[in-house]
């Protein structure tokens, strides 16, 4: 995969430690590449990511986010509605959701699904669906 020029905002929001210190790891691995020398396989652009605790239907939304990421495959249906209008709320247009196993915004015309892609999980297969925000 290459990665060219790309400008997003990706911020986490995990509610269990353990999964917190994960993504602090990979956040410093990304910050180890985009600090490296320049590699033709990594032009992140202006990129940022970040993670914090806490859980996404009532932490602060970080104010530039345009990646969301839901790692949606055991949340219920209340939670699932909690989130997507969370996502309402704050994301700008233009922005990108991504989720796992569920799917988001069945009756809306601000978020169109772009893709949906099969993922190799620890656990098996799992489908990706992946949204664009197209007006607000």
């Amino acid at each position: 995969m290459y990665i060219k020029n790309y400008n997003y905002q990706a911020y986490g929001i995990e509610i269990l430690e353990p999964l917190h210190q994960i993504a602090m790891g990979c956040e410093r691995r990304f910050q180890m590449l985009r600090n490296a020398e320049p590699h033709e396989r990594y032009d992140f652009g202006s990129t940022e990511i970040g993670f914090v605790i806490g859980d996404v239907r009532y932490s602060k939304w970080p104010n530039n986010a345009n990646i969301v990421f839901v790692g949606s495959a055991i949340y219920g249906e209340k939670t699932m509605k909690s989130i997507e209008q969370r996502i309402v709320e704050n994301l700008p247009v233009g922005g990108k959701v991504i989720t796992l196993t569920r799917q988001l915004f069945n009756d809306t015309d601000d978020f169109r699904k772009i893709d949906a892609v099969l993922v190799k999980m620890s656990w098996g297969h799992s489908t990706s669906f992946i949204y664009k925000r197209v007006k607000k």
